[in-house]
């Protein structure tokens, strides 16, 4: 089990069975931890938070609504870097592994300085208070 699949199923129990305000911190900190975690540890955050904001009289798409928009959005970008990444055998013929270009990776950097600051300000359109945390 990874590292941090029991703090997801915890705040996931929270979001889920706690007060209202226990339930809205529950899925801030959901999406946070999406942002900044790897896989498959995202995927599967991304998965809950699509399940929290599905469920009906807990308030939570709105909260949950933002951070899927910012995982989103990384998601784009990634398969944007990917389609752009050379090819196997594009090395010349000199059995390089080349990745992702450095062009892709830095187009990917630049959209995500912008991500939690975008998911905050969301968050302030509709009236829920980011409670002095960072994204």
């Amino acid at each position: 089990m990874h590292k941090w699949m029991a703090v997801v199923f915890r705040l996931r129990h929270a979001a889920l069975f706690a007060s209202l305000e226990t339930r809205h911190l529950a899925v801030h900190a959901l999406g946070r931890l999406a942002l900044r975690v790897g896989e498959p540890a995202r995927l599967r955050i991304y998965e809950d938070l699509v399940g929290l904001a599905n469920e009906q009289g807990y308030g939570l798409m709105p909260i949950a609504g933002a951070y899927l928009s910012a995982l989103d959005s990384w998601y784009e970008a990634v398969a944007e870097a990917a389609s752009q990444a050379p090819k196997p055998g594009d090395d010349g013929g000199l059995g390089l592994d080349l990745g992702v270009s450095a062009d892709s990776t830095a187009q990917l950097t630049s959209k995500q300085v912008g991500w939690g600051d975008g998911a905050r300000r969301v968050l302030g359109e509709i009236g829920v208070p980011s409670m002095g945390l960072r994204v």
